[in-house]
């Protein structure tokens, strides 16, 4: 199912008509609806300390994501973006909840070196938290097929960059 968009207004015989284009629904599943799926199954054996811990890195790069990952869109994806996050009321969606999986490695980075020591100003237990949570993200999206080799090991060797 696609949802149509107007790309722009033309004139024909019967008047004004806008050309229209189909933009797809978000994607299924979505990377909220993943790093959901993430934090059951990885903190089910963990200790609270460090299920709480996974759970705020988790958070923060979901906040990260929602603010900072819309900036290196294509066109096509940012017409996608501008259409959800636009809308108002429980049409709106924010980045996390209208992409897929396939659009976390590319955010690892942004993550990692800006937003953790520049936004959150944290200290050197977290970021350390945040590059192991990320590893073990990577190794479990892999895992499930919702990224490639290539891509999980580029989110492991960005985790230890930093």
């Amino acid at each position: 199912m696609t949802l149509t968009w107007p790309l722009r207004q033309r004139r024909n015989h019967r008047g004004w008509f806008p050309d229209m284009i189909k933009l797809p629904l978000p994607a299924k599943p979505t990377i909220e609806d993943v790093l959901h799926c993430f934090l059951e199954d990885r903190t089910g054996s963990l200790g609270p300390a460090t299920r709480r811990r996974y759970a705020s890195v988790i958070r923060l790069f979901t906040i990260s994501m929602n603010n900072y990952a819309y900036q290196p869109l294509s066109k096509a994806e940012k017409m996608i973006f501008d259409r959800f996050y636009d809308a108002e009321g429980d049409e709106h969606r924010e980045f996390c909840q209208v992409f897929g999986p396939q659009k976390i490695p590319e955010n690892v980075g942004e993550f990692l070196g800006y937003f953790m020591p520049r936004k959150v100003i944290c200290g050197k237990g977290l970021k350390q938290a945040a590059r192991v949570v990320i590893r073990r993200l990577a190794m479990w999206l892999y895992k499930r097929g919702d990224i490639d080799k290539e891509s999980a090991a580029a989110m492991i060797a960005r985790s230890k960059d930093r």
